[in-house]
């Protein structure tokens, strides 16, 4: 999980290196189920310029975030025009998520008390349960991003990240995210 996003955060940097685009649009991505990154089907509209609304829709719920978008056009090595867009998105939310307290209760009979002391293995381990947990009843409120990089040709990167507020009861203490990088592609 943690490897996938450090493989986005290059693309989102040099996404980030050029200036932006002040011309209002709207961009649809169909994202399909992904078991692997524990991705359900989803689809994400941005509408704005610069800044804007992305809103992104699943079965965990719908969210509305605050969003900025940027163009970047490069020429490459053999002198070919590259573009990419980014789209950063983050706020609050109140969606359906994982029962965290089923999540915290599996981890903790797979950890050994060696274990609980290794931040990455808790991680890990707590990532697998999440996978495992009943969704909850309700939906809960959370904290909310996603990364986006769009390239030419035509290829899509979501990153999505949904954070519980409280803190874990695990061995650190750090509040739990789902992570999920689904198969996604943008809808013309």
């Amino acid at each position: 999980m943690r490897l996938k996003n450090a493989m986005l955060l290059p693309l989102m940097m040099a996404v980030s290196a050029c200036g932006g685009s002040a011309q209002a649009e709207t961009i649809s991505i169909k994202c399909e189920a992904s078991q692997g990154w524990q991705a359900p089907a989803m689809t994400l509209v941005y509408e704005g310029s610069d800044t804007g609304t992305l809103t992104l829709k699943s079965e965990f719920g719908e969210m509305s975030l605050p969003a900025s978008k940027e163009l970047r056009e490069a020429v490459g090595e053999n002198g070919e025009k590259q573009s990419a867009t980014g789209i950063r998105a983050a706020g609050p939310a109140k969606v359906l998520m994982p029962d965290k307290g089923a999540a915290e209760a599996c981890a903790k009979g797979k950890l050994t008390p060696e274990q609980s002391q290794d931040t990455d293995i808790v991680f890990t381990t707590v990532l697998g349960c999440l996978g495992q947990a009943p969704m909850g009843q309700t939906p809960i409120d959370i904290k909310a991003s996603v990364e986006i990089a769009i390239t030419e040709p035509p290829s899509v990167y979501v990153g999505l990240k949904r954070t519980y507020l409280e803190p874990s009861k695990l061995p650190g203490g750090e509040p739990i995210a789902v992570e999920a990088y689904p198969n996604c592609t943008l809808v013309q």
